[in-house]
């Protein structure tokens, strides 16, 4: 979105401050450079040409400290002005950081096409502005309102995992963006298998060939235990093609994965909306089941130990049966729409963090769930963009502490909600400082192991001299015996909480849709 040249008093300002190091620099006298801003925002279309007004700009003087470059500039100039003008009018942008890039990218690069040069100076401001530790999702929908539409698509074209990402662009974008990169994805790892494929034949030719050379091979390979030791011999000097076999595996493993992301939603017959996707480590996904922009109520789903990316999409062995977080989103979201059907529901399932693989080996330690911390803030962030209603931040697990500790470090909901928890990290509303107008719910249903979760020191406190007469579990007390615990009939164990025609599951929907009178209590 550009703007006549009488632009933002305001933003000029702040530019101008800004820049003047650079300035004094230059040489220039920070007086000329004054009335050189005012011309500029005064100055009419006939003034803005080689000589004029535009030469004397905030932006040459910056440019001319940084670079040097004075022959350059009428062209990179030109090059700048008619890529912030949608419409042929002598124009600039609000967005003077992006005009000044523009500017020097064209003199660093005289001879790059426009249209790369563009998307990479797009994709590099809105990577240093996603970078810097004070950008809020506002921010980032300040940035993305100021791009023309053009810029807009060349920006998702760029770097579709950084807009995908990034908190605070409009959701619809995050999806068609998220969908360029999975496609992008599924192409590197086609590319990946076949590579794979050529080094898995290469090594049985030349695990062959090798073996041929062995002299009396075929009366060495009949001593018993021989085949073993030969094996082992051309890992060691070839390589070993079973190696290679389980990469093949995984990368298939990942690819079905990813199929099921592009796959149209099974209810809708849409595509899926994935608002978050990364493919780097364990992987990093997100959907949204509904609509985000202006919704009355949004339930983050942020599940627990063991999900990735792999299993987030797993199916149901039956219609009764729960599958991976996502279709347990969706069950949710169904669930919301059945209750409140004259509202307007939205669900996020919710796998924007590295969970803990292993129950033993990684769960009973807490730096993940401050690891995600300010993912879940920034997603917090992008929802009161949206504009959204009431919000619901449903931890199942692992994900309660999650939640947990995302409430301490300023997370603010309408509801918390901690289902089959191991503690929250703190036991009681205030020591998570819970906001005045929060209310925190829990559940555990019956045979769910997690009750038994504890912390070794913890275990015999009840009966040693000193103990406060509580054994908590490995984060805390258990949420169930503080906060307002609903039932859970129909579900047994830990992964049976978003069991279809579940008392747990209608609970959540009840408190998802802000009907606190008919949750059905624990007396």
């Amino acid at each position: 979105m550009t703007h006549q040249v009488r632009g933002d008093p305001s933003r000029l300002e702040a530019y101008t401050e800004a820049t003047e190091p650079a300035v004094r620099a230059s040489g220039v006298a920070v007086d000329d450079y004054d009335d050189a801003v005012d011309a500029f925002l005064t100055a009419g279309p006939n003034d803005l040409g080689t000589g004029g007004v535009l030469d004397r700009s905030p932006v040459v003087h910056l440019t001319l400290a940084a670079l040097g470059r004075l022959d350059a500039l009428p062209a990179a100039f030109a090059f700048a002005l008619r890529e912030l003008d949608a419409d042929g009018a002598v124009r600039v942008t609000t967005n003077l950081e992006l005009f000044d890039a523009l500017v020097a990218a064209r003199i660093a690069s005289p001879n790059t096409k426009s249209g790369a040069l563009v998307r990479q100076v797009l994709a590099d401001e809105f990577d240093e502005l996603l970078a810097d530790p004070a950008t809020t999702p506002a921010d980032v929908r300040a940035f993305w309102d100021a791009l023309t539409d053009e810029h807009q698509d060349d920006l998702v074209d760029a770097a579709p995992m950084l807009v995908g990402n990034a908190d605070g662009v409009p959701p619809p974008v995050r999806y068609e963006a998220n969908r360029l990169s999975i496609e992008r994805e599924v192409d590197r790892l086609d590319e990946e298998r076949a590579a794979l494929v050529a080094e898995h034949d290469r090594l049985l030719r030349e695990r062959a060939e090798a073996l041929d050379e062995i002299p009396g091979n075929d009366l060495l390979s009949q001593l018993p235990g021989a085949d073993i030791g030969i094996d082992r011999w051309l890992d060691l000097t070839v390589g070993d093609p079973d190696d290679v076999t389980r990469q093949i595996a995984a990368l298939d493993g990942t690819a079905i994965a990813l199929g099921k992301l592009l796959a149209d939603d099974p209810r809708t017959g849409d595509q899926r909306q994935i608002l978050v996707f990364d493919p780097r480590d364990d992987g990093r996904v997100a959907e949204v089941f509904g609509d985000l922009t202006g919704a009355d109520n949004v339930a983050v789903l942020v599940p627990g130990t063991g999900t990735d990316l792999d299993n987030f999409t797993g199916g149901r062995d039956n219609e009764n049966a729960m599958g991976g977080v996502a279709a347990r989103a969706d069950d949710l979201h169904a669930q919301m729409n059945d209750r409140a059907p004259d509202a307007e529901n939205a669900v996020v399932a919710w796998l924007d963090w590295d969970a803990p693989d292993g129950v033993v080996t990684d769960a009973t330690f807490d730096h993940y769930a401050d690891d995600a911390e300010a993912d879940l803030l920034g997603l917090d962030g992008a929802l009161a963009v949206e504009g959204v209603g009431a919000t619901t931040y449903i931890g199942h697990s692992y994900g309660s502490l999650v939640v947990g500790e995302t409430t301490k470090a300023g997370l603010v909901a309408d509801d918390l909600v901690f289902v089959g928890s191991p503690g929250v990290g703190g036991n009681s509303e205030s020591e998570l400082g819970v906001d005045d107008g929060t209310t925190v719910w829990a559940a555990r249903a019956d045979g769910d192991p997690i009750a038994y979760g504890r912390d070794i020191t913890d275990i015999f406190d009840p009966v040693l001299p000193g103990g406060d007469g509580e054994a908590e579990l490995w984060f805390g007390r258990d949420p169930a015996e503080w906060a307002q615990r609903f039932t859970t009939a129909g579900s047994h164990g830990h992964d049976e909480y978003f069991l279809q025609d579940s008392d747990a599951l209608q609970n959540l929907a009840y408190i998802a849709t802000q009907q606190d009178d008919l949750v059905t209590l624990v007396e």
